[in-house]
């Protein structure tokens, strides 16, 4: 297989019924089915179709790129993926492996205990992060922390939780009290001023919608 991953029909089918479920947004179910269905154009396929381009990664240059070095293995793309995990650990207060079957198909460990609102976020936060990444599919450099942060902020799905009868806070209350708890760790990474905005954007939006 193309990630170089054992997957079972099982994980494969519960991946596919997650890109249809996990969110009501259109756009992002089918951004989910371009990674699953590996619809993105690698320049190994280019070169399949015309020897005149290169077949090396876009980002990097060095390595023939195949779909699974540009989605996971070139040293800019898990250098990203590295630091949205690391965020992720800082706002849940949990180590999350760096693994291509839960971070691009969101097929979690056995042993990877959490709760259900938990896990919600998380697949947010991958799903943000294959949104950064496909952006700049053929850039020569992929997006940084704060670009990933941004969209995080606009894919709060109001709507969702208020025809449910859910209240808004409950999935993403996790995110906005870590990140209080922690600020001085977010300043560090965001910058001050930018961090604030956001944790401001994120309580604004707990307190109207709740």
């Amino acid at each position: 297989m193309d990630l170089k991953l054992i997957i079972t029909q099982e994980e494969w089918s519960k991946a596919c019924s997650l890109a249809q479920t996990q969110t009501t947004n259109t756009h992002s179910k089918l951004l989910q089915y371009k990674w699953l269905t590996r619809q993105y154009i690698t320049p190994a396929r280019l070169y399949h179709f015309n020897p005149n381009i290169p077949d090396t990664c876009f980002k990097c240059n060095n390595v023939k790129g195949s779909l699974f070095h540009c989605m996971w293995e070139c040293p800019q793309i898990i250098s990203f993926w590295k630091r949205v995990l690391e965020l992720i650990r800082v706002v849940i207060g949990k180590e999350v492996p760096l693994d291509p079957k839960l971070c691009i198909l969101n097929i979690y460990p056995h042993d990877f205990g959490t709760s259900k609102n938990v896990r919600f976020l998380l697949n947010a936060c991958f799903l943000e992060a294959k949104r950064c990444i496909a952006r700049t599919w053929k850039e020569p450099s992929t997006c940084g922390l704060s670009q990933w942060l941004k969209g995080m902020t606009f894919y709060l799905e109001r709507i969702r939780f208020g025809k449910s009868g859910k209240p808004f806070t409950t999935s993403w209350s996790i995110m906005v009290y870590n990140m209080i708890g922690r600020m001085k760790t977010l300043e560090y990474y965001l910058g001050c001023v930018f961090f604030y905005f956001i944790l401001l954007f994120f309580l604004f939006l707990s307190c109207l919608f709740c």
